[in-house]
């Protein structure tokens, strides 16, 4: 049960979530950075619905899942280098799983309906995080420089919402519509992931851009333990132009991983939709 409660765990899927700015007209070629400033409050909503595939001691497991998290977010600071530290805090998680008919249901803000055995196991885990706040710093093109995730929340390292450095890479040079450019990105710092991303600025709309991007993810190391990773990624972003905050994204994500952990292998393919929405 050990064995299958972490590979549970290690599901919760790494999402990008990409944030991109812009302050002129879209015939002007655009140098794009944030610009956010100390107190600014954001609140951020992610629904990713998944399904994984997995084998394990010989038989095929299918589990279906819908996660909520939601997340307030303030802009702590913002020094004289342009480095921006922001503070996620969790406010709520639901999760509905269905795992060979098997259903589980956990809301943080309903525990009266947590009798199930391992929906209480489920919820001594994630009421750690509840409240828990996060503090991430990325520069003004979106470069993560450091998180304090580790030491929040040790135990549950591996829930992960919008603070985990999930911000669009900016190119560092002046683009227009049309224009592309590729970036490389550490996903966690508990594993090896690198995800090699293009985007591409498709419009400039009043006052929201929209972004697409597409990714390859690879990795062979999740909290230490062997784990093969292959993906990809794609994705669109709207986002208002004056601060560089993401409004909505989609992400779509196609993923085969072999986690390795005390002795057993377990293969699994994982395909996931993400939909945020922020205000």
């Amino acid at each position: 049960m050990k064995t299958l409660r972490n590979v549970f765990l290690h599901l919760h899927l790494i999402v990008v979530i990409l944030l991109i700015s812009s302050t002129v007209t879209a015939q002007k070629s655009l140098d794009l950075s944030y610009n956010l400033k100390p107190g600014q409050q954001f609140s951020i909503t992610t629904n990713t619905q998944q399904t994984i595939q997995m084998e394990m001691m010989g038989q095929t497991m299918l589990i279906k899942q819908n996660i909520d998290n939601f997340q307030d977010v303030v802009v702590k600071e913002v020094n004289a280098d342009g480095h921006i530290t922001l503070e996620y805090t969790y406010k709520r998680i639901k999760l509905n799983q269905d795992a060979m008919g098997m259903e589980i249901t956990f809301d943080s803000d309903n525990m009266e309906e947590a009798d199930n055995p391992m929906v209480q196991q489920m919820a001594a885990s994630m009421n750690k995080v509840i409240g828990k706040s996060i503090q991430t710093t990325i520069d003004q093109f979106g470069n993560p420089l450091s998180n304090n995730i580790s030491d929040v929340m040790p135990e549950n390292s591996n829930v992960q919402g919008a603070e985990t450095g999930m911000m669009t890479i900016f190119a560092g040079h002046p683009v227009k519509v049309g224009d592309s450019w590729e970036v490389e990105t550490s996903v966690d710092i508990n594993s090896d992931m690198l995800i090699k991303s293009t985007y591409k600025l498709d419009e400039i709309k009043g006052k929201t851009a929209k972004i697409s991007f597409t990714g390859l993810v690879s990795g062979s190391e999740i909290d230490g333990n062997a784990a093969e990773v292959d993906g990809e990624m794609t994705g669109i972003i709207e986002l208002d132009i004056a601060t560089g905050w993401t409004k909505s994204a989609t992400i779509r994500q196609s993923m085969t991983m072999l986690m390795e952990e005390e002795g057993m292998s377990t293969p699994m393919t994982v395909s996931s939709v993400t939909e945020l929405t922020s205000k």
